[in-house]
């Protein structure tokens, strides 16, 4: 007799679930700090207290055209908080993009909001169109 794969387990009290915050970002979306950098606060929720957090990723981006472009993903104070390294978001990506995996703490004392930075090498304000769609995955307790 086989093993079951791929089977939903019943809901055990006390036992974490795995929830994620999940947005479309438009460039018009982005506050441009008047530098380099553009940001935005997502708006479709926090990471509650005590959740960990697993993976962050673009499920599908359509490039930020007009100069290079990279992305960083944190919660406000680390500013690559869910993620690891820079990758470039110059180029549209219709099979999205894993982020890799969390480089901050994962587990979370306070609620925090999630934070987008678009970085340009010398000017936000040249990057010219560009949408993205993030999920941050995470565990509640």
């Amino acid at each position: 007799m086989g093993r079951e794969f791929n089977r939903r387990e019943p809901d055990v009290p006390g036992a974490p679930h795995l929830r994620h915050i999940r947005q479309s970002v438009a460039l018009a979306a982005f506050t441009d700090g008047t530098g380099a950098s553009g940001t935005f606060v997502l708006t479709n929720g926090t990471i509650p207290v005590g959740a960990v957090v697993t993976a962050c990723f673009l499920e599908a981006l359509v490039g930020f055209s007009g100069g290079t472009a990279v992305i960083t993903v944190g919660d406000g104070s680390d500013s690559d908080r869910y993620m690891t390294g820079t990758p470039d978001v110059a180029s549209t990506l219709a099979t999205g993009l894993d982020l890799g995996v969390p480089s901050g703490a994962k587990y979370h004392a306070a609620a925090k909001s999630v934070t987008i930075t678009i970085a340009e090498t010398t000017d936000f304000g040249t990057i010219v169109a560009g949408s993205l769609r993030i999920v941050v995955e995470y565990l509640e307790p």
